[in-house]
């Protein structure tokens, strides 16, 4: 019983691969690859030599694999959280750094007249 239902299925399946070979067929035929029809034979045609685009698998938690789109959203979800999670925050602090950045800048007042400087050339670029 199983064998007969397993060969009518590949048979089903040929007869309806056959009947989308001649509809493309006929299609293709009345198509041409002229400039006045807008090169419909390029366009109908030149998706068949681009490779298909797979999809990896994910596995899931429990190392099954995820089947379905809501199971890949899932586990990609599930990835994403794994990777980036905040940082904890319990890292080496130097106690030197707090007084450092307190000071204040080594050349201060080299700073203080590079901006003087630029605030004159401003006033004169614009007066």
């Amino acid at each position: 019983m199983k064998t007969r239902l397993n060969k009518a299925i590949v048979e089903l399946k040929e007869l309806i691969n056959n009947a989308k070979n001649a509809t493309l067929f006929l299609h293709l035929e009345s198509l041409t690859a002229t400039k006045s029809t807008n090169y419909s034979l390029w366009k109908a045609t030149s998706h068949f030599n681009q490779p298909k685009r797979t999809r990896p698998p994910l596995r899931l938690a429990d190392a099954k694999w995820a089947r379905t789109a809501q199971q890949r959203v899932d586990a990609f979800a599930n990835h994403l959280a794994e990777v980036f999670k905040p940082n904890d925050g319990t890292g080496y602090e130097d106690p030197n750094i707090e007084g450092v950045l307190n000071q204040g800048h080594p050349n201060q007042k080299l700073v203080l007249k590079i901006s003087r400087l630029t605030a004159r050339a401003s006033q004169a670029l614009q007066g």
